[in-house]
């Protein structure tokens, strides 16, 4: 060691720490209690329909099934051949994903 002084008590205490065996225990909290996961899985579900029902009211559209209904809005279709190239092709990451007008079977 050094010849530079420590308060009295602290060379013990820090070879006690050196020399103790460590444990590697996995310390889990639980902040708020216990989860109720099928109470959880029912808000979350009923949630994501009351956001796709306020989404359908908006833009007249069930994106579910992918069909207009009635509304402020009037949908039309369109060819892929007619819309610019960046909405025909992207690619994400390794994947390629193309219109299914473009993909010859």
């Amino acid at each position: 060691m050094t010849n530079v002084p420590t308060p009295t008590g602290l060379e013990t205490a820090v070879a006690e720490r050196a020399t103790l065996p460590r444990r590697h225990s996995s310390v889990c909290r639980n902040l708020f209690g216990p989860v109720d996961h099928e109470a959880l899985n029912r808000e979350l579900k009923a949630k994501l329909e009351e956001i796709s029902e306020r989404d359908q009211r908006r833009w007249n559209f069930h994106f579910e099934t992918d069909a207009p209904i009635p509304g402020s809005y009037e949908w039309e279709g369109m060819s892929a051949e007619s819309m610019p190239a960046f909405y025909q092709v992207s690619e994400v990451g390794a994947r390629r994903f193309v219109p299914k007008e473009k993909i010859n079977v």
